[in-house]
């Protein structure tokens, strides 16, 4: 069963509440249900993978930039080490906990929609970070228009790859929970994305992840 324990406060000093706690794996990542570490949280969520959750402030989070390897989040602490960059993570995630193929085709066709949901959500920045109105309003029309073209071309992807349900076999995948995590985005209103309603297959495994989350 999925257990939150640390869920304020990120210590730059990294492994102390691993030990603490007796878990193998430390996850830190902004203090928000979205973006790019919400895909491992839902990981080990879905796996009953115990965690230290570590969700930093974001008014805390200049303090602790400098001390991450490329300043940015999602990182992983796992018995002392450190690894960065969200997909790296999930893949490694994916491969601990039974989420990740062991086939190498099937594994390169998760790593192609890893690929571009992290270039998709790489493109919410600027309109996140814009805090000029008017600048903000026309990122938003901007990503209005892009995300359902992006999504129609996830949706031609899954239709030509013959999955029925999920992108490969028949259990979820890494690649599940990552566009999962973006849809989620859009379908709560946390980010700008058009509607994408019409891409039936996506939505499919975003309300088969979603059944899935609730159940554990």
């Amino acid at each position: 069963m999925y257990t939150r324990l640390a869920t304020t406060v990120c210590r730059p000093t990294y492994g102390r509440s691993l030990h603490m706690w007796g878990l193998k794996y430390k996850l830190t990542y902004f203090d928000f249900a979205y973006g790019r570490g919400e895909a491992i949280r839902a990981a080990f969520r879905l796996t009953g993978t115990l965690f230290d959750d570590s969700r930093v402030p974001l008014e805390q989070w200049p303090a602790l930039k400098e001390s991450t390897p490329f300043a940015t989040l999602p990182l992983l602490e796992v018995e002392g080490k450190t690894v960065s960059q969200s997909n790296a993570i999930l893949v490694y995630i994916g491969k601990e906990v039974g989420l990740y193929p062991v086939d190498n085709w099937e594994a390169a066709k998760v790593d192609e929609v890893l690929s571009f949901v992290e270039e998709l959500q790489l493109s919410f920045k600027p309109w996140r970070r814009e805090q000029e109105p008017d600048l903000k309003e026309k990122y938003r029309q901007e990503l209005e228009v892009a995300v359902p073209r992006a999504m129609d071309n996830l949706e031609r992807l899954h239709k030509d790859s013959g999955c029925e349900v999920f992108w490969v076999g028949d259990k979820i995948t890494v690649a599940d929970l990552k566009m999962w995590s973006v849809v989620d985005g859009i379908q709560k209103g946390r980010v700008p994305g058009g509607p994408i309603e019409h891409c039936h297959r996506l939505m499919r495994i975003y309300e088969e992840v979603e059944t899935a989350l609730a159940n554990v």
